[in-house]
């Protein structure tokens, strides 16, 4: 297994930003993004593209959303002992930098809905959250869409961050060593992504677990489990009247 010091082609890498309100630190969210290796890299390269990431997001994103982190991560699981080969973060705190006042922000399950384009298959998809108001939606026909001039302003943006920090890691990009794909549920097809486009505005529940984290305090049940025992905890979590759901 490939670690994130130095790596060969054919590599697999998960990006995830970890963010939250800047009035509101416990709630805490993320976004994630998956690159492949087309040849041999470094960690400077990793470095390189999380950074990208980070600044995309962050142009796309108001003041009121505070940056706390971004990491990359291997394939590997975690395990006992952990190998801290596998994966690296680094802290980021800066707030979002659109421009944008957020005078009357919606509820933070309405979502600006971007397109992780491809050639072929279904496009991906990205949920941005935190970044709408009251003024950039409208609801005509029952259900939740931007006004036309929010949306045109959106547009713009999403295109002016895509092209400033991630033109060189899409398809036909000039990057080497990185591409951004997506990648099938068991890792199996990678497919380049073209662009990051504007789709609209979506209701995207607060508990989905790739999309939500939420610091929480430890069960009693769990506070002498080894975590490496999968079948232990999860033994604890129906003892104590829980439901277990292990993240993958």
């Amino acid at each position: 297994m490939a670690d994130v010091w130095s790596f060969p082609a054919g590599r697999s890498f998960t990006f995830t930003i970890y963010k939250h309100l800047s009035a509101e630190p416990s709630r805490k969210w993320v976004n994630s993004y998956e690159a492949v290796s087309i040849s041999s890299g470094a960690l400077v390269d990793l470095v390189t593209l999380g950074r990208a990431l980070k600044n995309f997001e962050e142009a796309c994103h108001p003041a009121s959303v505070y940056f706390e982190k971004w990491e990359v991560r291997t394939g590997a699981r975690d395990g006992r002992p952990y190998n801290p080969n596998t994966f690296y973060e680094e802290p980021i705190g800066d707030f979002g930098q659109n421009g944008v006042t957020m005078t009357n922000p919606v509820d933070l399950n309405l979502c600006v809905w971007l397109n992780r384009s491809v050639v072929t298959g279904r496009a991906g998809k990205v949920f941005f959250r935190g970044c709408l108001q009251e003024t950039d939606i409208e609801a005509p026909g029952g259900s939740w869409s931007f006004d036309v001039g929010s949306y045109n302003e959106w547009e713009t943006r999403i295109a002016t961050a895509n092209g400033d920090w991630l033109t060189s890691y899409l398809s036909g990009g000039d990057s080497m060593i990185l591409k951004l794909v997506i990648i099938g549920p068991n890792g199996e097809f990678p497919r380049p992504i073209l662009s990051f486009s504007l789709n609209g505005v979506t209701l995207v529940k607060k508990l989905r677990a790739f999309f939500n984290r939420v610091n929480a305090p430890v069960h009693p049940a769990y506070a002498a489990i080894d975590v490496e025992d999968l079948q232990a905890l999860e033994g604890a979590a129906t003892a104590a009247g829980l439901t277990f759901v292990p993240l993958e």
